[in-house]
């Protein structure tokens, strides 16, 4: 028999190659952990037959500027739809709602079915979830990065939370970066710091010594100059350097996420199904 096109699952459908493949089964936000410089996807998971009507409407409550109400308007299909008898994960709608503030969010997500008339809210149930949106980039920025038209070198950033002391509560950004001298030798930049308008900064250095062999290694610690990561929001960023050696170029690169730990949440949303056929 011809397969036959049952129906379109997905409106958006976007997968970095970084990304591991996941699914949809529940509402809720993409990054988990998102930042003031991410954009804030909800994603709805999809059903058999659900078509967007049109445009959906995103509003802020008056009483609440930290509530986000999302109206999707569905249409029933104008013939019945048969759908699988396993219908499979994964579909979903997606929404932007941008560039959040910090703080904790509540975001209502109302399933409309777009019958000509807009019924009363109140009368509508709705789906509610918080979403706490923070200054700094979230657990997903940890990993590595690079430039592709810089292939050969990379970062590796991490994301380490304080647990004692006086910083305990707060979170330190180790940057390495993989690198070259002016004489052309591969070398190591490091630097670390807190972030500060998603921007972590501070003095990089480098150590020489002896070749590696068991026992002590006898090392020394040499500044190389400034290093800085600015997190431009989800799986983005930017390495700006100054070099205390005149011989270096100074200046600066836009980076991409390469990899990620494993077992760690993407920042992006999962993939979706985009059809399905059956028999």
């Amino acid at each position: 028999m011809r397969p036959l096109l049952v129906t379109l699952l997905a409106t958006l459908a976007w997968l970095p190659a970084h990304s591991p493949a996941q699914t949809v089964s529940r509402y809720g936000a993409y990054p988990a952990d998102p930042s003031t410089a991410d954009h804030v996807i909800i994603a709805i998971p999809d059903g058999c037959g659900d078509i967007i009507a049109k445009p959906a409407e995103v509003s802020t409550s008056p009483n609440d500027p930290l509530v986000h109400q999302l109206n999707v308007f569905f249409k029933t299909p104008d013939e019945p739809v048969v759908c699988p008898g396993l219908w499979p994960p994964g579909g979903y709608h997606a929404f932007d709602l941008g560039q959040l503030g910090e703080g904790e969010h509540k975001i209502r997500v109302y399933r409309i079915v777009d019958d000509g008339e807009i019924p009363s809210l109140e009368d509508q149930p709705s789906h509610e979830f918080g979403v706490s949106v923070s200054g700094i980039a979230g657990t997903s920025v940890s990993g590595a990065w690079f430039a592709p038209e810089q292939s050969g070198r990379g970062i590796f950033l991490i994301r380490v939370p304080l647990t004692s002391g006086q910083q305990a509560g707060e979170n330190l950004f180790i940057v390495y970066w993989a690198n070259h001298d002016a004489d052309g030798n591969p070398t190591w930049a490091l630097t670390s710091g807190q972030m500060t308008n998603h921007v972590v900064s501070g003095t990089a250095v480098y150590t020489t010594g002896t070749p590696l062999a068991p026992g002590t290694a006898e090392l020394a610690q040499q500044e190389w100059g400034q290093l800085s990561f600015e997190y431009l929001g989800c799986d983005k960023g930017r390495l700006t350097w100054n070099a205390l050696d005149q011989t270096i170029t100074d200046g600066s690169v836009d980076i991409i996420k390469l990899a990620n730990p494993d077992g760690q949440e993407v920042c992006s949303i999962p993939s979706a199904i985009e059809a399905v056929w059956t028999d």
